[in-house]
């Protein structure tokens, strides 16, 4: 057996991360080998892609891309988990819980219910949560600061409030959508799911998907809706939609009469604002305040009702948005918080290092687990050598090589 040298003056926390962080290398490159090896084609491009553990730009991209691949990949996955547990049952002094794992592994991919609860997770999160966190993490390409040049130049990164009112509408009406018809949003997945499942398991299905995506509603409402009324829904004045919402202000707060019929956005806008009045929700970043100098108020009714000039060309209101709005930062990590309060990664009281070891002793126990450092850099070094180069070998030559490879490492 594989044995594991704890040197004595390595406290036990150092040691968990440490432990941790080379566990981690060691079974990635060693089950990529095998993976490499045992399979008939040429794995290599797959597995240079597929570094599951390879920071991505947010959680959520890295838990749809980890399922997405997981889909792409079952039937390769199938094929060499029941090989490497074929193997795992000759080897006589094969860890028992070890063997269970991959047992489970096996069980998972080959479950037809789970497997379709994934591929539902994957078109929810590409359809819906994608295009959310995308717009988060990005910034708005749209030039709206004024140099001195007089050029245009975009916002930093980050500086979105303009556009959350307006993203959170479409976000609620999407999820509204969603809700009230799950059947045309998962057509593909639950007509699959009429083939392979019982009657039971797709009546639980269908109330798995209802129940999500109500509560997926319920908490956009509870925490982004704040968005769509006061005082934040005056960002809209910097967006795209700055002079629609202008005439609803100016019509519901200011009593202003339409000067033309209004569209449907601006009567949205209006309804919102007349909520916020009956509810006495008055606060408006200081936008009243200003409204009592007579030049601002001229020049606000004049960009609201006028179709022609841009932000820019409204030097007062322009100052009042550029200092009030467009620099009002949206964190990323608020709102990511929103959907995932279980997340390690945002637990208050946890340091980075305790977190990683948390992960990964969840998963593992050290018991079952032993190796020696010669091993695992003679391991590392093979894989490196070999990853540099285009495997083209014949199927039954790359089984001959990854049972050798299990042997050599296992004995």
């Amino acid at each position: 057996m594989l044995k594991i040298a704890i040197p004595q003056k390595l406290s036990s926390c150092n040691f968990q991360h440490i432990f941790c962080t080379v566990l981690n290398v060691y079974c990635i490159f060693f089950i990529r080998f095998l993976y490499a090896r045992n399979l008939s084609h040429n794995y290599r491009t797959i597995i240079a892609q597929s570094f599951f553990i390879g920071p991505l730009r947010t959680r959520w991209f890295y838990e749809l891309e980890a399922a997405q691949q997981y889909l792409k990949r079952r039937s390769l996955h199938i094929e060499f988990a029941s090989w490497f547990i074929s193997k795992l049952k000759s080897h006589k002094k094969t860890s028992k819980l070890y063997l269970e794992k991959w047992e489970l592994f096996s069980n998972w991919l080959q479950d037809p219910n789970l497997n379709i609860q994934i591929e539902c997770l994957v078109q929810f999160g590409t359809q819906f949560y994608k295009p959310f966190a995308q717009f988060i993490a990005g910034y708005d390409p749209t030039p709206r600061i004024l140099e001195k040049d007089q050029n245009l130049k975009s916002l930093p990164a980050g500086c979105r409030a303009h556009q959350m009112p307006d993203a959170i509408a479409k976000m609620t009406f999407d999820l509204k959508r969603i809700s009230n018809n799950i059947y045309n949003f998962f057509g593909k997945e639950i007509m699959d799911a009429t083939i392979k499942l019982s009657d039971d398991e797709f009546s639980e299905l269908i109330n798995g998907l209802q129940n999500g995506v109500k509560k997926a509603f319920e908490l956009n409402v509870k925490w982004l809706n704040c968005w769509l009324h006061l005082p934040l829904s005056i960002c809209r004045l910097g967006g795209s939609h700055g002079k629609q919402f202008a005439r609803s202000f100016a019509h519901i707060v200011l009593g202003e009469n339409w000067k033309q019929v209004p569209t449907l956005c601006e009567l949205l806008y209006a309804n919102y604002l007349k909520i916020d009045l009956e509810n006495n929700n008055i606060n408006d970043f200081g936008l009243m305040e200003a409204l009592k100098d007579q030049a601002f108020y001229i020049e606000f009714i004049h960009f609201a009702h006028s179709d022609e000039g841009q932000l820019h060309n409204y030097s007062n209101l322009y100052e009042w948005v550029k200092h009030h709005i467009w620099y009002i930062v949206i964190h990323q990590q608020q709102i990511e918080g929103i959907f995932n309060i279980y997340d390690l990664k945002t637990h208050p009281n946890m340091s980075l290092e305790t977190k990683k070891a948390k992960l990964c002793l969840a998963k593992t126990t050290l018991s079952e687990l032993n190796f020696t450092n010669k091993k695992l850099q003679e391991t590392h070094q093979t894989v490196n050598s070999l990853t540099q180069q285009n495997i083209n070998l014949e199927s039954n030559a790359n089984q001959h090589i990854a049972d050798e490879m299990f042997e050599t490492l296992f004995c």
